[in-house]
């Protein structure tokens, strides 16, 4: 009778109203069992045999659900099978190898169909620059997706790597030190195996390379004509000298052919008369413009004779491809800069349209502009592009193949474990991901040893390096609400908000500084805003005089352009952990209300242990912060991004001349805006968050210790006979055994703080003493003992 009663309260607990009979399975026998049965069952239950119905077992349970047994053949559902660690690794094993299988398509499909020239630069699309940038960003937001998924595939093995075993876990208490469960923490690699922490380092290293290179691979290629111009005298078409000859001894020729190639401006003197005349207001308002401008021109000047130019009708000549692209426009206004550089703003159509009765040029001697002769023009709206770079891609395909390789080798460890089945292995290596595998962990293997030196009023001596944490008596002293920022430690906020705050402190500083530049060049915000996230020519920065290091330019445009993507995704380490830290507290305390007990959530899940399809964050919190997460990844790569400069010879005819290409980094004041915006909200968010969520009825610093594996191991000093409690639904709560009948001290405490299975098990009163976690914690300096609860651990 007192068995099956007892199996009846615990069922009650764990199954809903109706989820079974309310009568026991006796009355199902024929009468005379039933009197058989009967005579038994009127004898009082012993002592012993009450103790023995107090905790859940499965030969208690099981003939009522079988499914608890995990040696029964019904255990072994689908359900638990999609939930083994193996399973969830093998996921992650798909998504690195669909990432691996699609760049490895991309990189033969591109070297084969769309090869590259001689410097690795091949060409997947070229013609109109609409449908250019349209596809760039489309790509692009491809390739954010692609990376999310690989990186976040890694991110979930290297947190299984840092999470620490049972071993490595009592070698760290005996050491002096305690691990962190739960969360992916550094702190651990000190003591787990060197191993998982160079596999652990090589996945981070893999990371931080496709973070630097992953959006650089493919990148768009804007069009810019290397125009030649000639400023001559009025007479120069009636003039007889040879500008090859004459131009080296004018007063104003500043570089000669021997230092660059002029020749296409001395060619302009034979070309001359197939040239279109402009007047001075149309030519500036072309010319303002360097990608509207794709023709030679002759700039004539008013009332300069060649007599007067020392002979030569050649004043000045330069080509523009020497230039770098923000500078290509300047000798239009340079004679302005130089008159009044306080009040200049630019060469700009805007500062073009300032100007009503004359254009002036020069360095030095300033000319006045009669008219211009220009050549035919090209159409550069169609000779945009999209480009990859081969050694880029090769770089990216490399380094997504190992970490593929890395996931790959946890998932076949997990696997080979899961065949052995080794239940010592179990017990010692299997590391330990989830705070429920750490609680299952230490309710299979308790150390009572805690519990034994306790109750003989040992105390550690000064020289004592233990740090494994003892159970004595303390006062529960709860809070009514205490706030989810008290998950997080201190000096945790103040770190990771310092980072936040100084990371969008520089990105505001640069959207300040671009306003001021292109307010100074009298560019209204307005019109910037409408460009959107396209290139704008404006925003380049390039480099000057020619490029004869073209390799190492682009790498250092590759690598400036993409160091705030390793910068968020610095962020993102700082801001899941405080996000996983008050999960997994919250995770710890919801075992506390007296509502009812819970099953614990564990990895590999056993009799009525729930499955994990996370690590620490529900999906509630992990869906969203990974949405966000590309979307600030993708803004960035819109915000600071590479951009080439593809050069052609001038006219409508102009031919390709990929000598004088060149790496530039372009940004965009409206994508720097928005993910400033994003990053302000979710750092919002997390306060918001953080503030309006709360705990009940807990001491106000007890869930930021949590994590800790020893308050945690001390947690789980469940009563002797709950042996099977890690397979059942488990409350934390007070319980009374010997170790509370045996507990010697100043303080009298009413019970144990346990997880446990225990049917009489009690809720927590504040002011009352309990028997619960210290951490023993020796001081280097003063070489003293002090303990502490886990309430003064933060």
């Amino acid at each position: 009778m007192a068995r099956t009663k007892a199996s009846e309260e615990y069922l009650m607990e764990l199954l809903p109203s109706g989820a079974i009979s309310s009568n026991p399975p006796s009355l199902l026998l024929s009468q005379d069992e039933q009197q058989k049965e009967q005579v038994p069952l009127l004898r009082e239950p012993s002592e012993s045999t009450e103790r023995s119905l107090q905790y859940a077992t499965t030969n208690l349970l099981a003939p009522y659900i079988p499914e608890l047994d995990p040696k029964n053949p019904r255990a072994q559902t689908l359900r638990v099978k999609r939930a083994k660690r193996s399973t969830m690794l093998f996921i992650q094993v798909c998504l690195a190898s669909t990432v691996v299988v699609v760049s490895l398509t991309f990189i033969t499909w591109a070297l084969v169909a769309k090869a590259p020239d001689s410097r690795g630069k091949g060409t997947l699309f070229f013609g109109s620059c609409s449908t250019a940038t349209n596809l760039n960003t489309t790509v692009h937001i491809a390739l954010n997706i692609l990376s999310s998924l690989l990186l976040g595939a890694g991110n979930y093995c290297m947190q299984i790597l840092v999470a620490p075993n049972r071993r490595e876990i009592n070698l760290a208490h005996k050491a002096g030190a305690a691990l962190e469960i739960g969360v992916s923490s550094i702190k651990n690699l000190r003591f787990i195996d060197r191993k998982r922490t160079m596999l652990w380092g090589l996945m981070g290293f893999a990371a931080t390379i496709l973070h630097l290179f992953w959006n650089s691979a493919i990148f768009v290629s804007l069009p810019v004509v290397s125009i030649p111009r000639a400023l001559v005298t009025t007479d120069f078409a009636s003039s007889k000298d040879n500008w090859t000859i004459s131009y080296a001894d004018a007063p104003w020729s500043t570089l000669n052919d021997t230092w660059f190639d002029l020749s296409p401006v001395y060619d302009l003197q034979a070309e001359a008369d197939g040239f279109t005349r402009l007047d001075w207001r149309t030519c500036l308002d072309r010319y303002v413009d360097p990608f509207n401008a794709t023709g030679s021109i002759i700039v004539v000047m008013a009332n300069l004779t060649t007599a007067q130019n020392s002979g030569s009708s050649l004043i000045d000549g330069w080509i523009s491809a020497y230039d770098g692209i923000s500078g290509v426009a300047n000798w239009l206004c340079t004679a302005y800069a130089y008159k009044s550089p306080s009040k200049f703003k630019g060469c700009t159509k805007d500062w073009a349209k300032t100007l009503v009765d004359e254009w002036v040029v020069g360095y030095g001697p300033k000319y006045t502009v009669e008219y211009c002769l220009i050549s035919d023009q090209a159409d550069n709206n169609q000779r945009c592009g999209v480009h990859y770079s081969a050694p880029v891609v090769g770089l990216v395909s490399t380094f997504t193949f190992i970490e593929a390789i890395a996931v790959l080798c946890i998932w076949m460890h997990a696997r080979k474990y899961e065949k052995a089945n080794h239940s010592d292995y179990d017990h010692q290596e299997m590391t330990m991901i989830t705070i429920g595998d750490a609680i299952s962990n230490f309710l299979q293997n308790p150390d009572y040893t805690l519990l034994r030196s306790n109750t003989t009023n040992t105390t550690p001596s000064s020289t004592a390096r233990t740090y494994a944490p003892e159970l004595k008596a303390a006062t529960w002293e709860p809070q009514l609400y205490v706030s989810w920022l008290r998950a997080v430690s201190i000096r945790t906020w103040i770190i990771s908000f310092s980072f936040f705050i100084a990371t969008l402190g520089v990105a505001t500083f640069l959207l300040i500084q671009a306003l001021v530049h292109l307010r100074w060049l009298g560019i209204e915000h307005s019109s910037i805003w409408g460009h959107g996230l396209v290139v704008n020519p404006i925003l380049l920065v390039s480099p000057g005089h020619g490029d004869p290091k073209g390799a190492i330019n682009y790498l250092g445009n590759v690598l400036l352009a993409n160091i705030f993507q390793i910068v968020i995704s610095f962020l993102y380490v700082f801001y899941n952990n405080i996000l996983t830290r008050q999960v997994v507290a919250d995770e710890l305390l919801r075992f506390m209300p007296p509502e009812g007990k819970k099953p614990l959530r564990v990895s590999s899940p056993v009799g009525m242990q729930r499955s994990s399809y996370f690590l620490s964050l529900p999906f509630r919190f992990s869906i969203p912060l990974n949405i966000a997460t590309i979307l600030i990844h993708w803004l960035i790569s819109q915000s600071f991004f590479l951009v080439q400069a593809n050069y052609f010879a001038p006219g409508s005819q102009g031919v390709r001349l990929p000598q004088y290409d060149r790496s530039c980094r372009g940004y965009s004041i409206l994508g720097i805006t928005i993910s400033i915006a994003v990053g302000l909200v979710l750092m919002i968010a997390l306060l918001v968050n953080s503030t309006v969520r709360h705990f009940t009825d807990v001491p106000p610093l007890l869930p930021s210790a949590l994590t800790n594996s020893a308050i945690i191991g001390g947690l789980s000093q469940r009563p002797e006979g709950d042996v099977e409690a890690y397979l059942f639904p488990i409350r934390l709560g007070s319980i009374i055994d010997s170790h509370v009948h045996n507990q010697k001290g100043d303080k009298e405490c009413i019970g144990r703080l346990a997880f446990s299975t225990d049917l009489r098990l009690d809720s927590l009163c504040s002011g009352l003493s309990y028997i619960q976690p210290i951490i023993g914690e020796q001081r280097k300096r003063k070489k003293q003992f002090k303990a502490s609860t886990y309430s003064e651990l933060a």
